[in-house]
């Protein structure tokens, strides 16, 4: 598949279409979360940005991300698994 965002969501999509899941889990590393955070801890996120969005100016790139949230259904099954 190859790094970056671009691949994965066209696999990401792959699947949906092959094979519709109710849900997709992206797993990742957070190396900016708290220090109350410890390795193993599972996190989830309440928003998800795409940072690689943005704009061209003279005085170089502004970024424009954009941002999702996971649906209320699913940060509720997220709670009741912790």
């Amino acid at each position: 598949v190859g790094a970056g965002n671009a691949p994965a969501a066209a696999i990401a999509e792959r699947a949906v279409a092959e094979f519709s899941p109710a849900a997709m889990v992206f797993v990742g590393v957070a190396g900016g979360l708290r220090d109350w955070t410890r390795l193993g801890d599972v996190v989830v996120a309440t928003k998800v940005y795409g940072y690689h969005g943005g704009r061209s100016t003279d005085d170089g790139m502004r970024s424009r991300p954009q941002a999702w949230a996971p649906s209320h259904r699913l940060l509720e099954l997220a709670r009741s698994v912790g």
